[in-house]
Order: C-alpha cells, then sequence, then structure tokens
C-alpha cells in the first residue's frame, strides 16, 4: 500500500497477518520511505525486500508459514518464486484474481486508508508515524501500567490527544479506558451469539440426553443462531449444557489414585488391534498384538496374533511370559469373552485351567471403563503403535514384524527410572523381580486356522511352509495342532487327516516336505526337515527311527552299539539325530514326542534356551543368530570350549565394526568411494607421492594440524582429499566432506532459524573435517564470516582440509588454518585426453 505525502514523496508498507488457531492473530509489516526521485534509488518494495519480511516472520512465529498472497506483478515474478523456493518452512498459495476479499489484509488496508483520509499535508516523517500508529490501533488496548499512566498524565491536566500521541494509540480508546468503559489488560469482548439460545439448549439436552450434537445444531438454526457448527459445539462444552453421564464419560480427569505394585505381583495383558496390515499377511482389516507389561517395572514384551480367540490368545500369551523370563503371581485382563463372563466378570472354566497350569496364578478383571488400572501395558500399546506399527512396510513378513516389536521392547528397556533417589533402568528393574518359573511346554490348547494350498502344495503355517499331497491347489484346508505337541495336522473341510507333520520351529523359514502319517494312526514314518544351507553345509544324514513297537531300552542299547563301533564318544546332549536341541520342541519331560530324555539332556536343552536368550538380553544379536552354527561346528570339529567362545564372539565384534563402519561412511558424506588406490600418481607428476603416502597414515591428526591442496581445477585436489578421509574412516575417525558454498548456505539457514550455535558444534565435531572448492564460487560477506568462524573454532583442537585454486598469497584466511602440509599441484588437468589415469574428478 502506497500513502502518498506532500510532494513527491511517498510512503510503502507491506505487512503480513498471521493467525493460528487458538492464538490471537499478529500484524507483522514494514514501511518503506520514498524521498524522491533519484538516480539508483528504489521507490517500493523489492522481492529482496518481501523475503525479509517472510524471514522475520519466521523468526518472531518460530514455526513453518503458509502463505497466501495475491496476482502482484512483484509477487509473481520469477526472482520471488526463486527465494520462495529457497526457503523449505515457507507454503505459498495464490488467491485467484476475482477472489481478494478472501485477504484478511485487505482490511487492514481499508483501515489504514479511512484513517488517514483526513489528514493534511505532514512532513514524511509525520505520515511514517501516522502509518505506523494506525497499523496497531485497530487492535490496541492499554496494559495496566499504561492505564496507570493514562490517569496520572489526565490528572496532571494532559488532553486525551497528546496522551494518545505520549502512548502510541488512539484517543478514542484513551477516552474509553479514562470513562472506566474499558479494563486493562483485558479486550474487548463481542457478545456471544449462544447466549440466547443457552436455555434452550439446556432443556432439550434434560429431555435427551444422548441427542447428537448436529440435530440440536439443526434445531437452533431454525431458530435464528447464525454461528458455526464448531462454535455450537464448543458453546456446549463450555457451558456444560449436556448432563453428565457417567459411563460415556472419559477417565481424563476423575480422581484417581496411586496403586502399589510390588515386584513380581502382577502382569497386566491388552489386545491392540493394528489396522491395515499387510495383504500378505492373510488377516484382513485388522491385526493382533498381545502386549503383556510387568507392573511394577514397566518391562513389556508383545506378540503377533492371527485372531483373539482361545488357542492364539493361550499361544501369546504363553510367547509373552517366556519373553519376560517368567510369569508374575497375578494376571490383570479385560473383560474378554475368551477369559470371563462380560456380563457378571467371572473367570471361564477354560481359562481357570490355564491359569492353574501356570502354577496356579490369579486372575483380576479390570472394571469396566477403568482403562487406568492397567496403565502400563496402556502406555506399551501406545509405545507399540506409535513407534512400531506406524513404521510397519507393506512388504514385510509376520516374522520380520515380530522381530521389529522383539527389537523396539528390548530397546524399551533401557528407559531410566528413579527409585528412592537412584538412577536405574526399566532391565534392571525387571531382572531383580521374583518371577515364577513356568512349565515347559505351553498349555495344550487346540489350534486351528485356516489356509488354502498354493500352486506348489505348500500350506504356509507359523512361518514355514508343509506339503499336502499334489491335487489340492486352491481348496481350503484346516491346520490343528495341540499347543506343545511336536506334530500337527492338515485336514480338509469335511476333517479328513490329507497330511501329519513335525512341527517346524516357528518363524524358522522351513519348507516341511514329505508325507508322514501321526503317531495317533498307529503308523510309523519319517519326516525330511530342509533348510536353508543343511545340505551343502552337514551334507546327508541318517535318520535313527524307532518302530512303534520297539522298547525304549532296544533302542538305547541300539545307539551305544553304534557309538561304540565309530570309536566315539557318547554323543553329547544337546546334539540329537544331527541338529541341536534348539530346533526340537520338548516335552514336560524334557525330552522329543515318543522318546525318553534324561534329566541331563534336560538340564542342557534349558541352558542352551538360556544361552540364546541372554544374547539377545545383552544386544547380541549377531552372536545368537550365529549361535546354533557355531555350536555346530564345535561339535563337527571337536573345539574347546574357549576356542568356540572365541569364535561366537568374533562374529559379533565383526558384526559391530561393520555396523560402526557404515555409520562412518554415512556420516562423512563424500561425493565418491575414492581410496588411494583410485589415484594414478603416474599421470599427475606434480604431486609428491611420497608426501601423500605420509599424509595416508594420519600423523597429522594426532596433532591437529591442517592440509591445504592447492592448484587450478581438474589436477586431483578433491580425489587425493576424499582419499584422505576415507583412510581416517577406515581408522575409526569421524570425517565430514562439504563444500564452501555448502557451509556457508547451512550456516546461515542456521542463523536464520536462531540454530547458530548448534551448526557450530555441528562442523566442530569431527575429527577432520574436509572443505572444498574454496574459492570457485564468491562468497557473500556472511558467508566468508561462517568460514571463518568454523577454521578459528576448529584451531589447534581438530584437523582440516582445504582444497582452492586461489594462491595463499591472495587468501587472507589460509593464515589461521596452520598448515602441516601445503601442496602447491602443478600441471595438465586430469581430463586432459593426453594423460591416462583410472578416475580422477577435480
Amino acid at each position: 500500500m502506497r500513502v502518498t505525502a506532500a510532494g513527491t514523496k511517498r510512503v510503502s508498507m507491506a505487512a503480513l497477518i498471521c493467525t493460528k488457531s487458538g492464538h490471537r492473530p499478529r500484524l507483522i509489516y514494514r514501511i518503506h520511505l520514498d524521498r524522491g526521485p533519484a538516480k539508483g534509488r528504489r521507490k517500493g518494495f523489492t522481492e529482496t525486500d518481501y523475503a525479509r519480511l517472510l524471514d522475520a516472520a519466521h523468526q518472531q512465529l518460530d514455526g513453518p508459514i503458509v502463505l497466501v498472497r495475491n496476482n502482484l506483478n512483484t509477487h509473481a515474478s520469477h526472482r520471488m518464486r526463486k527465494l520462495i523456493d529457497a526457503r523449505l518452512w515457507l507454503t505459498v498459495y495464490q488467491l485467484p484474481a476475482y477472489a481478494l476479499e478472501f485477504n484478511p489484509v485487505e482490511g487492514v488496508w481499508s483501515h489504514l486508508k479511512r484513517s488517514l483520509a483526513n489528514l493534511t499535508k505532514h512532513s514524511l516523517d509525520q505520515l511514517t508515524a501516522a502509518c505506523a500508529s494506525s497499523a496497531c490501533s485497530g487492535a490496541w488496548m492499554l496494559t495496566r501500567e499504561e492505564d496507570v499512566d493514562a490517569h496520572a498524565l489526565r490528572r496532571q491536566g494532559w488532553t486525551i490527544s497528546a496522551i494518545a500521541r505520549h502512548l502510541g494509540g488512539d484517543h478514542k480508546t484513551i477516552r474509553a479506558y479514562l470513562n472506566g468503559e474499558r479494563t486493562a489488560g483485558r479486550r474487548r469482548q463481542t457478545p456471544d451469539a449462544f447466549v440466547p439460545f443457552l436455555p434452550y439448549c439446556r432443556q432439550r439436552l434434560a429431555d435427551d440426553p444422548y441427542l447428537w450434537a448436529s440435530t440440536l445444531f439443526d434445531e437452533v438454526v431454525g431458530l435464528g443462531y447464525e454461528g458455526a457448527y464448531s462454535t455450537f459445539t464448543r458453546a456446549l462444552r463450555r457451558y456444560r449444557v449436556r448432563p453428565h453421564c457417567e459411563p460415556c464419560h472419559a477417565s481424563t480427569g476423575r480422581n484417581v489414585a496411586v496403586i502399589a505394585h510390588p515386584p513380581g505381583e502382577e502382569i497386566q495383558f491388552d489386545w491392540l488391534e493394528l489396522p491395515d496390515p499387510p495383504e500378505g499377511w492373510g488377516v484382513g482389516e485388522h491385526a493382533h498384538l498381545l502386549v503383556g507389561a510387568l507392573a511394577h517395572s514397566g518391562r513389556w514384551r508383545a506378540v503377533l496374533a492371527e485372531s483373539e480367540d482361545f488357542p492364539h490368545l493361550v499361544q501369546a500369551l504363553d510367547d509373552v511370559v517366556r519373553k519376560l523370563g517368567g510369569t508374575a503371581r497375578r494376571w490383570r485382563l479385560d473383560r474378554m469373552a475368551t477369559v470371563c463372563y462380560p456380563s457378571s466378570g467371572q473367570v471361564t472354566a477354560a481359562f481357570a485351567a490355564v491359569a492353574k497350569y501356570y502354577g496356579g496364578v490369579g486372575v483380576d478383571i479390570c472394571p469396566p471403563r477403568r482403562g487406568n488400572r492397567k496403565g502400563v501395558v496402556e502406555k506399551a500399546n501406545h509405545s507399540a503403535a506409535q513407534r512400531w506399527w506406524r513404521t510397519v512396510p507393506d512388504g514385510l513378513t509376520v516374522v520380520q514384524a515380530q522381530s521389529g516389536v522383539d527389537k523396539l521392547s528390548l530397546r524399551m528397556d533401557d528407559r531410566r527410572r528413579r527409585i528412592d533417589g537412584a538412577v536405574t533402568t526399566v532391565g534392571e528393574l525387571a531382572a531383580a523381580e521374583p518371577l515364577l518359573d513356568i512349565p515347559v511346554r505351553p498349555f495344550p490348547a487346540e489350534l486351528e486356522v485356516e489356509r488354502t494350498v498354493s500352486p506348489q502344495s505348500l500350506v504356509a503355517f507359523n512361518g514355514n511352509l508343509y506339503s499336502v499331497p499334489p491335487g489340492l491347489p486352491g481348496v481350503t484346508v484346516k491346520v490343528l495342532h495341540r499347543l506343545g505337541e511336536d506334530d500337527l495336522r492338515i485336514v480338509t473341510a469335511g476333517r479328513a487327516v490329507v497330511a501329519c507333520h513335525r512341527r517346524a520351529p516357528r518363524g524358522a523359514g522351513q519348507t516341511v516336505a514329505g508325507r508322514r502319517t501321526c503317531h495317533r494312526a498307529g503308523e510309523g514314518g519319517a519326516v525330511l526337515l530342509l533348510r536353508p544351507g543343511s545340505l551343502q553345509d552337514q551334507g546327508p544324514q541318517t535318520a535313527v527311527s524307532r518302530s512303534p513297537g520297539r522298547s525304549r531300552a532296544s533302542a538305547r542299547r541300539t545307539r551305544r552299539r553304534q557309538f561304540s563301533r565309530t570309536g566315539r564318544d557318547r554323543p553329547d546332549p544337546l546334539c540329537r539325530r544331527g541338529r541341536p536341541a534348539a530346533e526340537r520342541p520338548l516335552t514336560e519331560a524334557g525330552g522329543e514326542s515318543g522318546v525318553s530324555t534324561s534329566p541331563m539332556q534336560v538340564s542342557e536343552a534349558r541352558r542352551f534356551q538360556q544361552l540364546r536368550g541372554h544374547l539377545p538380553y545383552l544386544k547380541l544379536n549377531d552372536a545368537a543368530e550365529a549361535l546354533n552354527r557355531v555350536l555346530d561346528q564345535a561339535r563337527t570339529e571337536r573345539i574347546s570350549l574357549t576356542a568356540a567362545l572365541e569364535r561366537l564372539l568374533e562374529i559379533e565384534v565383526e558384526a559391530t565394526e561393520a555396523r560402526k563402519l557404515a555409520a562412518r561412511e554415512r556420516f562423512a558424506c563424500p561425493p565418491e568411494p575414492w581410496t588411494l588406490a583410485d589415484f594414478d600418481f603416474a599421470a599427475q607428476p606434480g604431486v609428491d607421492e611420497k608426501l601423500i603416502r605420509d599424509l595416508a597414515t594420519l600423523r597429522f591428526l594426532d596433532d591437529a594440524s591442517n592440509v591445504l591442496f592447492v592448484g587450478p581445477p581438474g589436477v586431483g585436489k578433491t580425489m587425493l582429499s576424499v582419499a584422505l578421509g576415507r583412510a581416517a574412516v577406515d581408522a575409526g575417525h569421524r570425517v565430514y566432506f562439504t563444500t564452501a558454498a555448502e557451509l556457508a548456505a547451512k550456516c546461515h539457514k542456521a542463523a536464520l532459524e536462531g540454530r547458530w550455535k548448534t551448526c557450530m558444534r555441528f562442523f566442530a565435531g569431527p575429527k577432520l573435517l574436509i572443505i572444498d572448492e574454496l574459492g570457485y564460487l564468491p562468497l557473500p560477506e556472511d558467508g566468508a564470516s561462517a568460514l571463518f568462524q568454523v577454521i578459528n573454532q576448529r584451531y589447534l583442537k581438530s584437523s582440516t582440509i582445504l582444497t582452492t585454486n586461489v594462491g595463499i598469497a591472495k587468501a587472507h584466511m589460509f593464515r589461521r588454518t596452520r598448515a602441516r602440509r601445503c601442496r602447491n599441484i602443478t600441471g595438465s588437468s586430469c581430463g586432459s585426453p593426453g594423460i591416462r589415469r583410472r578416475r580422477c574428478l577435480g
């Protein structure tokens, strides 16, 4: 907006009206003075001025901005679009030419023009002050201090106009405060349009407490209410028009009590429904996650299940308590139909048998609509939903998703807790809880799931594939499995058994081929388990089978004779039929189904399970994955326990070092993965190979010396600096690569966003900082200052490598670098046709 003063002078104003829900609007403006025609003097606002206004608004509001603008030529120019694209926090919408009334700034301009219409000739400075005063008068109010000053000045004989000029406000506003019509510190409130309809709404909701607000809104609109629906519902809540209903009332705001949870006293369980699972899971619109949390420590574990019926509940509950390391003395659950009768809250006979099976634990049912009573597991549900389920991609399998939630629960064991003034973690509290031991096998519930036979005559179940006879592709079958048993059956819809297999470990990814008849049918058979790499690693294995009529004593004598003939010692208790015990489910006695096992075998198997659980708890995940392979190798090669342990830990150390190296490479951000082996010293005789080899020893990092490469473009400065940085990364140092222009841009953006100190700490952190292309492009004044600040704070603390095409005599900044080696590279460009080399990019 332009306001013309006397002569050819002019005052221009640009303003932003900033609105945000729940906050009062703000006016941010800038004024430009045009003092008359002069050569090179601009008359109004330019694109740069508008950009500075947006930057000032971004700093004051401290957040992203959505800008709604009109079709002014300066607003839509090419230069303005480039300035907008450079500001990532800015989103711009352009109003059509016929909808200018939608812009609230037009109202401000109208107010300013009406306020300044009666002004006579003023000087340019007086007109500027009048514009600024009028811009603020629309939403102006007096603070308590200003109100006291206004009354004191009035008693001293000042006029109202003089008081208004002194306080920078409007004389009408000052008169209203002096006459007591307005209160200091409070804005003038407009009449509430809902008040005339308040008695009607109270009576209607008293007659029908469950009347929808939308229905009531339609009625009051017919009676003359002019407000919006959101304003109407807000008024209903503010005046508390709807009568209180206990079943409908949320738990927020109620009186709550702090419930003590002794160690090992209670585990809280709850189902979490996960919307929109991947289609490959085949579970429909929702997946189901059973979450169990120790009430005292807060440790939680979760298991994915296909449904929430009784067998899946028992299976998931058994997996949860095994992941927790035991069970508490009491279980707390919701009023699930699989646990209790919802009407009375009494535990069902089936679930009572489950509670007795796990050591006679007690079962507590939560009262209806009392989610806070099991707040520990509710918080775990929230963590699993927000931090895990929202990040699950569509292509993930059930086994991979279960691994992800397991990693999250293990990571959350590091949460800190303060107990009696001492700082501890959730994992330490959980390890100290006295949990009860659980049975070796889960409760024998009958699991029944429907599956469709694939074209390869395979049926998927629990992360494995089981074969069926040919001729059944596309047929719907049922997989029957009693929890705790080693066999599973595949039946048709008419309950005819088509296949019976030995169950593979859950999530092992095995394909169980061949067909065998269940022991219940009274026939023996064989099953072939195919694992990735099993035939290549171990070779063909001879299966040791026992006919149904053969006695256990005869089987033991046969095995003794076999081992005595081969000259070997007694078999390892962890080894049977060529497989470790971890791959075979154990019966309650500790052995295979139908085969007796000794107490020593049961003890060794339990130790193996405990060892496999300890490794993930200590975050030795790679060692846990390689445990079976290392044990097999130790048994085959007959190596000592110390050698086997060293081999297992070596795998974990190598994996850890590989992860750290990959993290350092990602942080370094090099343009190319160059090494010194890629540089052809013969093609560039201007490079001193002996000096570069000496720098590759990284001795200059010990005394925080710097390296400066000077030379024309294309001689290999960037390649050598990246190669030295790669050597530092391989040696375990943190390295960061950037160009001088990028460094200046990041520092400038950080200054605008109020993150200058954070940006300086970032560039001071790496052991080696590589700044490339210094001097190739001219830096602005603030960019050169930022570069100097970075070099100055790293001086005598960390090393820096700079590459430039500017001589030292022309660059005063190099005086601060204290370069240990300054190499001037001369010669032809590496891109010349006459020079042959492997790779070189300047």
